[in-house]
């Protein structure tokens, strides 16, 4: 979480992708109201992970597009 909310001071326009082992719905909702683009908690799959990283590279084509 600390990392997290250091990123978003230095690169506020980054799209944060949190894993971890320990997962609990209200700290995952939290992170993700604070802009946290995807959570996933651990073990996750190689497609899940690729799944999350096409949904960041598209909002940041789609955000790139609309500038």
């Amino acid at each position: 979480e600390a990392v997290f909310r250091e990123l978003q001071k230095e690169a506020p326009k980054l799209p944060v992708i949190i894993a971890s082992g320990h997962s609990n719905a209200g700290l995952v909702h939290e992170l993700l109201q604070a802009g946290a683009a995807e959570f996933l908690s651990k073990p996750f799959t190689s497609e899940t992970l690729a799944n999350a990283l096409k949904t960041c590279l598209e909002a940041g084509d789609e955000d790139r597009k609309s500038a």
